[in-house]
């Protein structure tokens, strides 16, 4: 039978007690077990009760005494669950941070681990990129995307961020002193091109990820169903293999399945798409991207079209004369990258007086062609064939005035596959460079120094856990 009893208490901590009030039946037939389904409270006054003085004044405790009998093992710990909902401050541009708030936010739990000067590292406002954040926080909300994860162990804080990030298909990063998430998403303006004009000689390399019979085909996900609580494991296979080579992973803090199931199919369609990998040293064109960039790569050694620079220019006829012969054919392309690193185009062009000159009918900027800053870059080929889309993966600085790229060759069908055809808007805030006090540098920081800023150690990339000093959750 089901006992059912409410009692009205003073507010404080309470104690909550058990007991067998019927004799028990020792019959081989009878069983004597007792199930406590559930206990709850509701406290009308939220002011923070800690008699204990501990220090977690942003969550709740549980305090549970059980009698040590022969039944009681490791095992007893795991059957008492408790459903509980976070509260975590929300930032806006135009009303700053809110009270706190029950929330299932992925980007303002990530923000609560970098803040919180408790259980977190303390990491000051102006060191988060938070009009980003916010950003992606209004994609999420859009796509029902959450993370109901809680942490009940011991680890560092770059590990909780990572494990909150992934959540979202998201990566921590460093931009210019200041900490941000980056999804994998789907983007269509390309932040900078990479030509024979600006990659260096002799650097450039292609990595062709070949499929083999010890390659994964298929993906195997595990999360935990936010209908019963309990774990639940999604399977996808790669269209045209039997998938008996899965891969495994487990989506910490996702509840939901139509999220686990978008993860999986993007882990397979990026297994299946994603084969190809670029690496490259360029100069200071290097330090305007950052981690998830989508680039533009343009090069001889693989034929991604011709590549030069735009040494004369005629508005009234829209004549470009560049620095490289081009053959001009049906379905003829070309893309200009501007002072500022920007690209534009692709602009259909018409064949030109000599194979130097090209007309450009729709052509909507003017190039540079002076002397006194480089002149304007152009790649031009079929447009098919004439350059190749890329997203960063890993951005290395090689000194103050280089950079080595690293990236994958970009296929949209990564995003069709995993029903995530969709672009995320991301306003980027101003570069912060760490720390500001004194100049100090990281390494001749003192030990309360590092500690404040070891987040922010490194220029710009993805974020390790050699950037954390701290460590997160209970201890």
């Amino acid at each position: 039978y089901e006992l059912q009893s409410f009692f009205g208490v003073q507010e404080g901590r309470v104690e909550v007690r058990l007991a067998r009030r019927n004799a028990k039946d020792e019959g081989v037939r009878s069983g004597n077990d007792l199930v406590w389904a559930s206990a709850a409270g509701v406290v009308v006054n939220t002011a923070a009760l800690d008699p204990f003085n501990f220090s977690y004044n942003t969550s709740t405790l549980l305090k549970i005494s059980a009698k040590a009998t022969n039944s009681l093992n490791a095992s007893t710990s795991r059957r008492l669950n408790v459903i509980a909902q976070r509260r975590l401050q929300h930032w806006s541009p135009a009303g700053g941070w809110s009270t706190m708030r029950e929330s299932r936010s992925i980007v303002w739990a990530f923000v609560d681990v970098l803040r919180n000067t408790d259980y977190g590292a303390g990491v000051p406002d102006d060191r988060i990129a938070l009009a980003e954040l916010y950003s992606l926080d209004q994609f999420y909300e859009s796509r029902g995307l959450f993370f109901d994860g809680i942490f009940d162990n011991r680890i560092t804080v770059f590990e909780a961020l990572s494990l909150i990030g992934r959540a979202g298909r998201a990566t921590p990063v460093l931009v210019g002193g200041q900490i941000t998430l980056v999804r994998d998403s789907q983007r269509t303006l390309p932040v900078s091109l990479f030509s024979m004009r600006n990659i260096r000689k002799g650097s450039f390399s292609v990595n062709y990820l070949v499929q083999t019979e010890d390659s994964s085909n298929a993906a195997e996900v595990e999360y935990l169903d936010e209908s019963n609580f309990k774990p639940k494991k999604i399977f996808v296979i790669q269209p045209g293999t039997t998938g008996n080579r899965p891969l495994s992973l487990k989506l910490f803090g996702v509840t939901n399945f139509a999220q686990a199931d978008s993860e999986a199919r993007y882990l397979v369609a990026t297994n299946q798409y994603r084969r190809r990998q670029v690496s490259f040293t360029t100069e200071m064109d290097g330090f305007i991207c950052r981690y998830g960039d989508l680039i533009l790569v343009s090069h001889e050694m693989t034929q991604w079209g011709v590549s030069g620079e735009v040494i004369d220019f005629d508005l009234a006829s829209k004549r470009l004369t560049l620095s490289e012969p081009v053959t001009v054919v049906p379905g003829s392309v070309i893309e200009l990258a501007l002072q500022d690193g920007s690209v534009v185009g692709p602009f259909e062009v018409n064949p030109g007086v000599d194979e130097f000159n090209v007309v450009v009918p729709s052509l909507t900027v003017e190039p540079y062609t002076g002397g006194v800053a480089e002149r304007t870059r152009f790649v031009f080929g079929n447009s098919a064939t004439f350059r190749q889309m890329a997203k960063i993966t890993a951005l290395q600085p090689r000194g103050i005035d280089s950079v080595e790229v690293r990236a994958v060759i970009e296929d949209n069908r990564v995003y069709s596959f995993a029903n995530d055809a969709a672009v995320v808007a991301i306003e980027q805030g101003p570069a912060k460079f760490a720390p500001d006090e004194a100049a100090l540098t990281y390494e001749s920081a003192s030990a309360s120094q590092r500690s404040q800023y070891a987040f922010y150690a490194r220029t710009n990339g993805r974020m390790s856990n050699e950037d954390s000093g701290y460590s997160y959750g209970s201890p």
